[in-house]
């Protein structure tokens, strides 16, 4: 396997086992030191990686998005959302203990599911919010809707300058009859040197 292949896993589970740390964290400070069953979480959960997913994602028709914000501006926007959320709902269940507050929050987490849920240009429904950019993905636009991760980028360049240099020389008289001659007859879809330089002979 190439050592691209395994980094892009390696980010992938450090991701995942963040995410579900920090939940269990929220859930242990809850819990277990407070003792008060909070079944919100999970609502605040969905409402973070619903804002991050629509700030990181290239533009979309079936969902609110296109942004192409970076994971940092993503992460921050997650947790300023969830706190102003979490704040609201602080304020209402504050005094609301044991039985009374996990039958409030199992009801604030059901209508945030069910808005998330039924809100399909928000959140394209059911469906959910694809082609989402991991933790370390490029953010240019327009490279589509997956980008490609760091890594890539190299060979990407190492071809646009072997493409550039092959432009350069078929600028030249020399550089121009030689493209002809090699240039084939009949191509549908030329390489973007060849390309290149019959645009350079049209315009001499």
């Amino acid at each position: 396997m190439e050592l691209a292949g395994l980094f892009s896993y390696l980010v992938f589970f450090l991701s995942m086992a963040g995410i579900y740390a920090v939940l269990a964290l929220g859930l242990n400070v809850q819990w277990g030191y407070t003792g008060q069953i909070n079944i919100g979480v999970a609502g605040f959960f969905a409402v973070g990686a619903y804002t991050a997913a629509i700030l990181a994602t290239p533009p979309n028709p079936d969902h609110l998005g296109g942004f192409e914000m970076p994971f940092v501006v993503g992460l921050v926007a997650a947790m300023i959302v969830a706190g102003i959320l979490a704040l609201a709902v602080g304020l209402i269940t504050l005094k609301l203990r044991a039985d009374y507050l996990a039958i409030a929050t199992i009801g604030i987490a059901e209508i945030v599911r069910l808005f998330l849920k039924n809100e399909d240009w928000l959140t394209n429904g059911v469906r959910g919010i694809a082609s989402i950019p991991g933790p370390l993905a490029g953010h240019r636009p327009g490279i589509g809707r997956g980008r490609r991760p760091i890594w890539s980028t190299r060979a990407g360049a190492r071809r646009a300058a072997r493409t550039g240099s092959a432009c350069s020389a078929c600028s030249a008289r020399r550089g121009r009859a030689s493209c002809a001659r090699s240039a084939p007859t009949r191509t549908r879809s030329p390489p973007p040197a060849r390309a290149c330089c019959a645009s350079a002979s049209r315009r001499s």
